[in-house]
């Protein structure tokens, strides 16, 4: 299996989000990608800008950051359809995603959706998030660093600018060569364009140090949390049931928090974010992890405040 590491620029509407085309709020402009093999050795790189079809007038923000001009865009830019025929066929068969931070597939996906073609899968998309690893490996597992800061806390060589889709993805790559991909692989993300739709669907993953359950989908976002296999948790350890400690409730409109107690692995709390579809459904996110009493005072500490 090979690994692709990519990278996009997009642009917006330059008059507002509001002005903008909701079913496509965000077009690719240039797509960059390095192909490792199973070894993390660089085996070849893709690289291609995208002529703009809808958002021909860079926003300003977009303007500060990528390296792109609007000419060169209409005079070197291809056909999205055209480069991502080309860019799927250079990715082979057998491959898995590498993004930095986890945006990059949605955008893809809604772009592939908006032009008619098949998007990267019926359901979740596994990948890796090189920015969460990068956490996972060197920091708390909870920071967040930009592309640029990883590179500089590793002391890898600037050679290109940033904000540009291949030495992006090349930065990214070095940086997949340099941490303990090893030690982190298991922790594996999951893209969520296209949710689970029917029973049996579902997803459950026990990562090393958490548990991970995707629902499907509903037409109400009240309906999930009626639905016992969103709401009602056994441990992720043991499969036994736990003493719910402190019942789910609401920490804001979107995210819900909660509270058990393992007889054999102790204290386990929960969160689910209620998250919505691109064509209007809702599913659930459900993430179980044992934690500490200290920790838990704390969920307590948020109900008295949420209410």
């Amino acid at each position: 299996m090979n690994y692709i590491v990519i990278d996009i620029e997009w642009n917006q509407c330059a008059k507002g989000k509001e002005y903008g085309l909701a079913e496509l709020p965000f077009e690719i402009i240039e797509i960059g990608a390095v192909k490792l093999n199973e070894e993390l050795k660089r085996v070849d790189t893709f690289s291609s800008l995208i002529k703009p079809q809808h958002y021909k007038q860079l926003h300003n923000m977009i303007d500060m950051l990528v390296h792109i001009d609007e000419e060169q865009l209409q005079r070197e830019g291809k056909p999205f359809v055209e480069v991502m025929e080309s860019f799927l066929n250079w990715c082979g068969d057998d491959y898995m995603f590498v993004t930095w931070a986890d945006r990059d597939l949605d955008i893809i996906q809604s772009n592939l959706e908006f032009y008619e073609m098949d998007t990267l899968g019926e359901g979740p998309v596994n990948f890796y998030d090189m920015q969460k690893l990068f956490s996972i490996d060197k920091e708390d597992g909870k920071e967040r660093r930009s592309l640029q800061s990883a590179i500089e806390m590793l002391n890898i060589s600037k050679v290109a600018d940033f904000h540009r889709a291949l030495s992006d993805a090349e930065y990214t790559a070095k940086i997949m060569q340099t941490i303990d991909f090893a030690k982190v692989k298991e922790y594996f993300s999951i893209n969520t364009y296209n949710p689970p739709s029917e029973d049996g669907e579902e997803i459950h993953v026990v990562f090393p140090t958490y548990y991970k359950y995707i629902s499907k989908c509903k037409p109400e976002r009240q309906m999930l949390m009626t639905d016992v296999k969103v709401t009602h948790s056994y441990c992720y350890l043991c499969n036994k049931e736990m003493k719910v400690l402190e019942d789910w409730f609401v920490c804001n409109n979107r995210q819900y928090r909660a509270l058990y107690y393992c007889e054999e692995h102790g204290l386990i709390k929960g969160r689910i974010k209620i998250r919505h579809t691109h064509d209007g459904n809702y599913y659930a996110i459900k993430v179980l992890k044992q934690t500490t009493k200290e920790d838990a005072s704390k969920i307590f500490t948020r109900k008295n405040k949420t209410f």
